[in-house]
């Protein structure tokens, strides 16, 4: 049994990237992580080239530090301000051989900094929040489709030879599917940019399901509802299933009217007290849903919720403090998606939102929408022009 960073469940925690309590196990990267254990009494499965795997005869690398193909690359062009905005990456030697990387990989081609510089691009593109480690060369990456919370790592190695560079995708938690979606569009745009060494398929097309009949309102009705109660369940696996499946629910129109009753919503609004963050940010999504786009949805939403009124306090308190991350539990998913709940309430209730705060004395919501254009994620920013505009037309003045 060989200790190695590898994809793997992780229990579900405050933070996204998980809570590791054993100290003592570290990755061979240094890095505080506990290791995921795997059987290799056999040799390591290579993926298939057209999945971004490597050739069998590439199978085995050695462990090193600059490789010979780092030395023969032409060095980048870029502008100064490039260079300033993007710091220089260094790279770590493959632990062990290749064979131990992830099936997710492929070998890139150029150098370093352009490689990084572009891959961070495409995960910014592809919405993923990273945390990019330029001394390792390693990207800690999270995404998110509807409910599920994907967490993966990106790693660039050096090599000796002239195979290139392993760039490794790494699975931590989350749905495989949409894992490697994400995996094999990033490696495609990469291929197109002329920065993968094989030839790289485009990704195919998701299956579209056949259109069916939809059942009655009756049924959805008592559908949601079982959902609904299982999201109230002290079992924290049910729960968490519960508020993914109504994520998924409440993009859609056709279940939004079986959303918009008291029982639905105030289960939500009592889960955004929840200590588990993935709890907690599928509650605050489906509140948003509930309110997104102009219509009497927000109104009603307001009043289930208890806008204006002393249960309606503590609902806009914590809505608050997640929107500005007050706890470092608190991702940036979450925050966006509580600036668009109060985005869409301010609309009906901006005088109670206001007066809430105020009363509170908890000025820093105002503040974070005052100042929103210097705001830096581009989503988040977003849903906080959206809550300044309405303050404007409604006059309120300081915006």
């Amino acid at each position: 049994m060989v200790p190695q960073a590898s994809g793997g469940a992780q229990a579900f925690s405050d933070s996204p990237y998980g809570n590791f309590s054993n100290a003592m196990d570290q990755t061979y990267d240094g890095e505080d992580e506990a290791p995921v254990y795997r059987s290799l009494c056999v040799a390591a499965p290579l993926a298939p080239p057209m999945l971004g795997g490597y050739q069998p005869d590439m199978a085995m690398g050695l462990m090193g530090g600059q490789s010979e193909f780092y030395s023969q690359t032409k060095p980048m062009a870029s502008k100064p301000s490039d260079q300033d905005s993007f710091p220089p990456v260094q790279l770590s030697g493959v632990p062990i051989s290749t064979s131990f990387l992830d099936p997710c990989h492929v070998f890139t081609v150029g150098q370093p900094d352009q490689i990084a510089k572009q891959l961070s691009e495409e995960l910014s593109a592809h919405d993923v929040d990273f945390v990019f480690k330029s001394q390792k060369g390693k990207w800690k990456c999270v995404a998110y489709e509807f409910g599920q919370h994907i967490d993966f790592r990106v790693r660039l190695y050096a090599t000796q030879g002239s195979q290139g560079f392993p760039l490794e995708f790494q699975r931590r938690q989350g749905p495989l599917l949409q894992f490697n979606k994400i995996y094999q569009s990033i490696v495609f745009k990469l291929s197109q940019a002329g920065l993968i060494r094989d030839a790289f398929s485009r990704p195919s097309r998701p299956f579209t399901p056949p259109d069916l009949a939809l059942a009655s309102q009756e049924v959805i009705n008592e559908g949601v509802g079982r959902l609904v109660q299982m999201a109230d369940s002290a079992q924290a696996d049910v729960q968490h299933q519960a508020v993914v499946t109504l994520t998924k629910l409440s993009t859609k129109a056709e279940y939004k009217a079986a959303l918009m009753n008291r029982a639905a919503v105030e289960t939500m609004a009592r889960l955004l007290l929840e200590k588990d963050a993935h709890v907690r940010r599928c509650a605050v999504t489906v509140l948003s849903d509930l309110v997104d786009g102009v219509g009497q949805n927000e109104r009603q939403v307001a009043e289930l919720l208890g806008i204006g009124q002393q249960a309606g306090q503590q609902v806009l308190a914590a809505l608050y403090a997640l929107a500005v991350g007050a706890s470092e539990s608190v991702d940036m998913e979450t925050r966006r998606q509580a600036c668009r709940l109060l985005a869409g309430l301010a609309r009906p209730c901006h005088a109670q939102l206001l007066a809430v705060a105020q009363a509170q004395g908890d000025q820093a919501v105002v503040g974070l929408v005052s100042s929103c254009d210097g705001e830096r994620d581009v989503r988040l920013r977003r849903h906080l022009t959206d809550m300044r505009e309405t303050f404007k037309a409604e006059g309120v003045l300081g915006f």
